[in-house]
């Protein structure tokens, strides 16, 4: 999977130059860890480790608020993206089963 590919389509969507703020924040721990390359299962933690900022704080602010973040896994940030894609008419991530919003 490409994790990049993800944020690059996240930018697309994103107005807000504190949300642009956390893209470029996650998309450069992304890299510079070299998350792509990495086993699939530590991928996907480090995945959300870096897109936790913008998930919570941008996507879903609500989750923060209602203390609903913590313990989200890796399908469920695909599926909350998806739905962000879809909703301002872009085609969602198809390249994971089951996270379609």
């Amino acid at each position: 999977m490409d994790y990049l590919d993800i944020i690059h389509r996240l930018e697309e969507i994103t107005t807000t130059e504190s949300a642009k703020q956390d893209l470029r924040l996650a998309y450069r721990g992304i890299r510079d860890e070299k998350v792509n390359q990495m086993p699939e299962e530590q991928a996907k933690e480090r995945f959300v480790y870096y897109m936790r900022p913008y998930f919570i704080f941008q996507l879903y602010p609500r989750l923060y608020r209602e203390k609903r973040w913590l313990g989200l896994t890796f399908d469920e940030y695909i599926k909350g993206i998806n739905k962000a894609l879809v909703k301002s008419g872009k085609n969602p991530i198809k390249s994971i089963k089951g996270a379609v919003a």
